[in-house]
């Protein structure tokens, strides 16, 4: 079976609340690398950048690239973050982000898109996230269309 080219643009949209001053910077976002034109489910371990098929031979590399974003906020103060999945407009693609959420005072929670994660933003003011997730092809992915890897990071004080 030959490898395609095809395309993942991670599509990134922020959502702040209650204050202004807060901000995300992207440094890098998600990649999963070159995918099979075949269905089935790929996880991108944010710890270990491994790239693992659950299902069919969709990712054909060993690793991956976690997104890595930081959320500026305000020192030492409680962030409420969530990242939510968003809905493909592909029927037959789906994407899941989960990964690491960590301070510079050693917390670190581990978070599933959905879930609400409460940290402080440490003495720095940095939220360091980390996104990998799982990529689930339902059927035969055509090498002619772009793949959106979408997620929203919405976050407040």
């Amino acid at each position: 079976m030959r490898k395609l080219n095809l395309f993942i643009i991670c599509v990134l949209l922020f959502s702040a609340k209650l204050h202004a001053g807060m901000k995300v910077l992207e440094m890098n976002p998600p990649r999963f690398n070159k995918l099979m034109p075949v269905y089935g489910t790929c996880e991108l371990d944010v710890a270990t950048k491994q790239l693992t098929n659950h299902t069919g031979k969709l990712c054909t590399a060993a690793l991956g690239q976690p997104g890595y974003y930081i959320l500026v906020a305000e020192k030492n103060t409680l962030v409420r973050i969530t990242i939510n999945k968003k809905e493909s407009p592909h029927s037959d693609f789906d994407y899941s982000p989960k990964g690491i959420i960590k301070n510079d005072l050693n917390e670190e929670v581990v978070f599933s898109h959905g879930t609400v994660t409460i940290i402080n933003s440490g003495n720095s003011g940095d939220i360091h996230i980390y996104v990998g997730g799982e990529v689930v092809a339902q059927s035969r992915l055509s090498g002619a269309t772009k793949y959106n890897v979408e997620f929203d990071i919405d976050f407040e004080t």
